[in-house]
């Protein structure tokens, strides 16, 4: 783990996500329970991922903007932006390198919608294109 230094704006969600993944795993919510649903089409991805209600997950640091959207549900979403509650439907453009952390009120169903130019389907590719997977990597792209 590298440490951000303690005035980024990244560092609370990053040290919430370790929390996370520090507790027992009896007490994490299961991969397979957080199954994404992938989408695609001519030049765009998007993802759909249903949260229930109580579950709090840390997103991915993403490289490009991209639409984020509640389809269904409340949630409050944490981030360097600010602190918001939002009801579906919202619509919100996700800036590069937002780092947030949400948690669902009640059922929800969140969806992103990314460019794809080159077409990628393979899951691991697209989100290598889009996702920035640690702190040391987002250090390197932030200096």
């Amino acid at each position: 783990m590298i440490n951000l230094p303690a005035v980024s704006p990244h560092k609370k969600a990053f040290d919430l996500q370790y929390a996370i993944d520090a507790l027992p795993e009896d007490l994490q919510i299961s991969k397979e329970f957080l199954k994404p649903i992938h989408y695609f089409t001519e030049g765009m991805y998007l993802r759909s991922l249903f949260l229930a209600e109580g579950m709090v997950v840390v997103g991915e640091v993403h490289r490009h903007s991209h639409f984020t959207i509640l389809a269904e549900g409340k949630s409050k979403i944490v981030s360097q932006d600010g602190d918001m509650e939002v009801e579906a439907p919202f619509v919100f453009i996700s800036t590069p390198l937002a780092k947030r952390s949400v948690y669902a009120i009640t059922d929800c169903t969140w969806i992103t919608v990314h460019l794809n130019p080159e077409n990628k389907t393979d899951i691991d590719e697209v989100e290598n294109d889009h996702v920035i997977k640690s702190e040391k990597e987002l250090l390197e792209v932030l200096v």
